[in-house]
């Protein structure tokens, strides 16, 4: 902390000079955190520009000090043509909200692992209770899958081993259940004691399984839905989420990560730019194959998956709207749905527009 208070000050002290950092976000980001903070402008460039521009210059050889100079060099070659404004950092990321999003996204993973794998043990349990769950029984009137029901849930964990169920009444099922008496109940309990005359001694591994991966998997809604009522708290003054939010089939979280992830259309000279951060690239054309387009494998997944479910929801809730015929033509056509889903998704962001300079207000499609 104090060394980079020393250098915030050293730089101050040399007056009007150019900062140019190699890289950004990287090993560089405690550095243009504290550049921001002291309302120092500064420039980023890309290393493998920096690492060209080294070997037409200083050689081949590379060390910390050539790095540091052609660093320097390319700065003062980019201000003597007129182009240093182009490399400004002028945007920076919410890291609160990209926290958050991301958090978000990567439980929403955990959940639905921990979800398959409950799966797999009621099948190892008993193969009927888990097609009755699923709504998949022709014996059992249960007509959808109800295992992510909170009263199902209470009831696993409470009693995991389910040969137990065995020996439940009515009145026992609807108080480990949680005690909520309406008609839908006693139906499902008149549904799973008909389901659990069928069943068998089960091992106390599998029981144990069973209760670990149910509280895992409760205390991961617990915190998405922290999660979630935070963003909205974060986000209830945003207008770039407000505007996005404003389209069907676009909700606070794909809104929120939207914005979280593209940080600034500025950043994107082109929508080409934007599709290869995005892993959206057009892979042919109509008159061919693509040899321009490189596809880039260090794409933004996040921002990929976001723009995808932007999409399928977007011609889900707007089947009237000019994407969504585009979309169902492609597939008409042939074209995969995932494909054509991509295609949907570049089509949508190429109508994102800058509203307003000040505040980074986006519109998608």
């Amino acid at each position: 902390e104090e060394g980079m208070t020393g250098f915030i000050r050293w730089v101050k002290k040399q007056g009007d000079v150019i900062v140019a950092i190699e890289g950004s976000n990287g090993q560089s980001k405690p550095i243009e955190k504290a550049l921001r903070s002291a309302e120092i402008v500064f420039y980023s460039f890309k290393p493998s520009d920096v690492d060209k521009f080294r070997k037409a210059v200083l050689g081949q050889n590379k060390n910390n000090k050539k790095d540091a100079e052609s660093t320097a060099r390319y700065a003062m070659a980019l201000e003597a043509q007129g182009k240093l404004d182009n490399w400004k950092r002028v945007w920076n990321p919410d890291e609160e909200l990209q926290g958050l999003t991301r958090s978000y996204a990567q439980k929403t993973k955990e959940s639905t692992r921990e979800i398959n794998r409950l799966w797999k043990l009621l099948r190892e349990a008993s193969v009927d209770l888990y097609l009755a769950l699923g709504g998949d029984h022709p014996d059992i009137d249960i007509t959808e899958n109800i295992l992510q029901n909170e009263g199902i849930m209470a009831l696993l964990t409470e009693k995991p081993d389910i040969f137990e169920w065995k020996t439940l009444s009515e009145t026992d099922f609807l108080a480990v259940m949680g005690n909520f008496n309406y008609k839908g109940r006693n139906k499902l309990i008149k549904e799973l004691q008909k389901v659990s005359r069928s069943f068998r001694p089960i091992s106390p591994s599998i029981s144990l399984m069973i209760k670990n991966t149910i509280e895992q998997i409760i205390l991961l809604k617990r915190q998405l839905k922290e999660i979630k009522k935070m963003i909205e708290k974060q986000t209830k003054d945003n207008k770039a989420v407000k505007t996005l939010e404003q389209h069907k089939g676009i909700r606070t979280m794909t809104a929120s990560t939207l914005y979280a992830e593209i940080i600034d259309i500025r950043r994107f000279a082109k929508d080409d730019n934007l599709a290869s951060y995005a892993g959206l690239v057009k892979r042919e054309y109509k008159t061919g194959k693509n040899g321009k387009e490189i596809p880039n494998c260090f794409f933004n997944r996040r921002l990929k998956n976001v723009f995808m479910t932007a999409a399928r929801n977007y011609v889900l809730f707007n089947p009237d709207s000019h994407l969504a015929g585009y979309y169902r033509n492609m597939v008409k056509n042939g074209m995969k749905k995932t494909e054509a889903r991509k295609r949907v998704a570049r089509g949508g962001f190429q109508d994102l527009k800058q509203v307003d300079k000040t505040e980074k207000v986006l519109i998608f499609f």
